[in-house]
């Protein structure tokens, strides 16, 4: 479990290998990224949580999940928070929706393409593939890659909500309320699912762009579907949300950072079985 701790949050993360994946042998999809601001004078972070698809043909997806955390924080850094200061958050929210997407897509496709020049797919790797499978990669290699996205961005004036694929974020506000800034695709049903290897990735990410008016929102949760699928019904979920704001309240955060590698596990082997990813933005 690792915790961040800031003037105004707590950042809590964890990610654990879901039990299927044990039982057939396979490692954990999922890659997650926290960074926060050294400063105390402007207080921000950067959360971002990737899914892999883990499927046949994506048989690179853990790597590239994991370049897909690196990446978002790597184009924000050079598109964001380093200009937060200088321009109107009119501009900033424009450059976020029109740009931010087209930066992260074309930089991870970039990086994916220079990872198999330097690394192309072996024969055990392709073994179990179909003749079609084959070819499909032959033209587009990005899809063994394939991978979900989901990221959180927490300046002084504003917050960035981002979502490619599956997965949620929570938002429970000062009120008491929970939220979702990025509504759920209708699209994704079954193990379907929109993905960083998708052609035109960028037309599929979904931003929600929120100025800071006082406080900040109790809490910010974002998990991987392999937290959520794991519970039968949405109600049940949306509760275990409340759940963790009622125990970081009564307990504090390390409380959580002590059980909740435990939790996971429970919930992966009697839910879904995937690997679950869970982060935690605490605005105490």
């Amino acid at each position: 479990m690792k915790e961040t701790q800031s003037k105004h949050f707590t950042i809590m993360s964890k990610s654990v290998i879901g039990s299927l994946h044990i039982q057939n042998n396979k490692c954990n999809q999922d890659s997650i990224k926290v960074w926060k601001s050294s400063s105390e004078d402007v207080q921000s972070c950067i959360v971002s949580i990737a899914d892999g698809h883990g499927s046949k043909k994506s048989f690179r997806s853990k790597i590239g999940s994991q370049l897909a955390v690196h990446i978002v924080e790597q184009v924000l850094h050079s598109e964001l928070l380093k200009k937060n200061h200088t321009f109107s958050l009119s501009y900033i929210k424009q450059m976020i929706e029109e740009k931010l997407p087209i930066k992260i897509t074309s930089r991870w496709n970039e990086t994916v393409k220079r990872h198999f020049q330097q690394t192309p797919f072996t024969m055990e790797e392709l073994q179990t593939l179909s003749d079609d499978e084959k070819e499909l990669l032959k033209s587009r290699p990005e899809i063994a890659y394939g991978t979900t996205l989901l990221s959180v961005i927490i300046t002084e004036s504003f917050v960035v909500y981002l979502q490619l694929g599956d997965g949620d974020i929570i938002v429970l506000t000062q009120d008491s309320e929970l939220i979702r800034p990025i509504q759920k695709d209708s699209r994704l049903i079954a193990n379907e699912t929109t993905s960083l290897s998708s052609k035109k990735a960028w037309m599929e990410i979904q931003i929600s762009f929120t100025t800071l008016v006082g406080k900040l929102p109790k809490m910010i949760f974002i998990c991987t579907d392999g937290y959520s699928n794991s519970f039968i019904s949405e109600m049940e979920f949306l509760q275990s949300v409340k759940d963790y704001n009622d125990i970081l309240g009564h307990e504090g955060p390390s409380y959580i950072e002590d059980n909740i590698e435990t939790w996971l596990n429970d919930i992966s082997r009697n839910g879904s079985g995937d690997d679950t990813t869970v982060a935690i933005v605490y605005c105490s």
